[in-house]
């Protein structure tokens, strides 16, 4: 086993095949920069910050778009130009794989190789800015940027 690709123990981490595979575009110090969360830690933030079980069962009522976008997974440069752009002013993110598989990544490892962490087959991927609450997320090659609409509080 080459320990170059395997710096993240699988058992622990599920998310980390990706990356441990081959092809990840991520360097050994990259991949050091990041943070994984094993599955009891990942549950509670993602109840923090996304009020949804899946992704799928977003809809215009919990989710306001501010922008929508087409991003080709074998161009990572126009995609990481698009991501300079909406994650400004972030140093770190949230990046969520469900709701029990979390890390959270420095912005510019992220810019550099974003279509390392998410998949054109994603269904639950989520990107949370957590300076401003914003989020992307995507289905296949479209992304959405926005921020999701929480419940108000009952009144007391």
């Amino acid at each position: 086993m080459d320990r170059q690709h395997y710096l993240f123990d699988e058992q622990r981490y599920p998310i980390a095949w990706r990356f441990n595979a081959r092809d990840c575009g991520l360097s050994d110090s990259d991949k050091q920069r990041l943070c994984l969360y094993q599955q009891a830690q990942s549950q509670a933030l993602w109840d923090e910050w996304v009020p949804l079980s899946h992704l799928m069962s977003v809809s215009a009522g919990t989710f306001q778009v501010s922008e929508t976008t087409t991003l080709d997974f074998k161009r990572r440069a126009d995609g990481a130009r698009f991501f300079q752009k909406v994650l400004e002013g972030e140093e770190w993110l949230w990046l969520f794989w469900g709701r029990c598989c979390a890390a959270q990544v420095p912005r510019d490892i992220f810019i550099k190789c974003w279509d390392d962490f998410f998949y054109p087959s994603d269904e639950n991927t989520v990107l949370v800015m957590p300076g401003s609450a914003e989020v992307i997320f995507s289905f296949e090659e479209n992304f959405f940027y926005g921020q999701f609409v929480r419940p108000m509080a009952a009144p007391q």
